[in-house]
């Protein structure tokens, strides 16, 4: 009988007691961070007005990245941490699903960072972008039931995906404990090609993963020090967990440093009378200096903004939600715009 407001989302048994929830007269309301939350905002807010036009969304694609500034950009995988590592690493093996021209694509979590394609973001400049997560649900809560391609991505700087693919294939994110007494990082790659700790290990990493040794993908991973002579200092865990600590040690954010959110929205519009356009939302935000992280604000304010929108009983819906009704996402907009994280549109008419 308590209100909730969560940037996260929510497991199968939270969305099953919509109902009852609804019934107590309580809202918990989930999914309102960056990304899921703007993002699914925009995308009800412009299915609305589409729908208002008598328009039908025929294909859109959201992608969103918590990325380095280009000016704090300065390491070869092109990311710092803001949030866990673990985390981070975990998205990389996590499995998708999303529509694409009416079919239902599923990719393996082994092979979503090989999924990757090119895009550029308008403000921001070309990133590399991966599918994440399962986006099937989102046609219908979106309103966008004539729609024939959906995909929701995740932006990085170039570079990122053939290397954390790479990782992948060499077992590096596995999470089943090793032991590592005594061991290298040299001696853990060595273990996972299951070969001989020697000389050589570079060349067999380079013949395993099918990549020269002179290719980005394998300078990263020396960089990052998994073919050096370091001892580890851990005695047990994961292959995963020795990456995060490696990952977390060289890819901090200093004090001066900026971040930077990056979200594009496109949607392939039919009007009613035939003609066809090409809709681009773009958001690019940075952090303060000296204060707030982008990403802490673009995934905090919206939180708070619906608290108090819902404090001042200005949102009426009640039930397990997300923010795709015009109650929420109408004043939670207008008030994020207010407050810094804006939009920008541009059309794009063919025949």
């Amino acid at each position: 009988h308590t209100h909730m407001v969560s940037a996260g989302g929510a497991d199968d048994d939270v969305k099953e007691q919509h109902e009852h929830v609804k019934k107590t007269n309580t809202l918990i309301l989930i999914e309102l961070g960056l990304d899921p939350g703007i993002d699914h905002m925009l995308a009800a807010k412009t299915a609305a007005e589409m729908r208002s036009k008598g328009a039908a969304i025929e294909e859109y694609r959201c992608l969103c990245g918590a990325i380095p500034s280009h000016e704090a950009n300065d390491n070869p995988f092109g990311y710092k941490f803001a949030w866990a590592p673990d985390a981070a690493l975990g998205a990389a093996k996590r499995p998708a699903r999303y529509l694409k021209d009416g079919r239902k694509v599923n990719v393996p979590g082994d092979t979503t960072m090989k999924e990757y394609f090119l895009d550029y973001a308008p403000g921001a400049g070309w990133f590399e972008a991966y599918p994440n997560g399962n986006s099937l649900p989102y046609p219908e809560l979106y309103g966008m039931g004539e729609v024939t391609s959906m995909l929701r991505g995740t932006y990085r700087f170039m570079g990122w995906c053939e290397t954390l693919a790479a990782m992948v294939d060499l077992g590096a994110l596995d999470e089943e404990p090793v032991d590592l007494a005594d061991l290298t990082y040299r001696g853990l790659t060595a273990k996972l090609l299951e070969v001989e700790d020697s000389g050589g290990v570079r060349r067999q990493l380079a013949a395993h993963l099918g990549l020269p040794e002179y290719s980005a993908a394998m300078k990263r991973i020396d960089w990052l020090g998994l073919l050096q002579d370091d001892s580890i200092p851990m005695e047990e865990g994961s292959p995963r967990g020795v990456i995060s600590q490696l990952m977390f040690d060289k890819l901090k954010y200093r004090k001066d440093e900026l971040d930077m959110v990056v979200m594009t929205h496109e949607y392939s519009v039919r009007y009613a009378d035939g003609e066809n356009a090409k809709l681009v939302s773009s958001l690019v935000h940075y952090g303060e200096p000296g204060g707030y992280s982008s990403i802490a604000q673009t995934t905090g304010l919206p939180v708070a903004v619906a608290c108090t929108l819902l404090a001042q009983g200005d949102i009426a819906v009640r039930g397990v939600r997300i923010p795709v009704s015009k109650d929420i996402y109408e004043p939670a907009l207008k008030e994020l715009e207010r407050l810094g994280i804006s939009v920008e549109q541009k059309a794009e008419m063919t025949i």
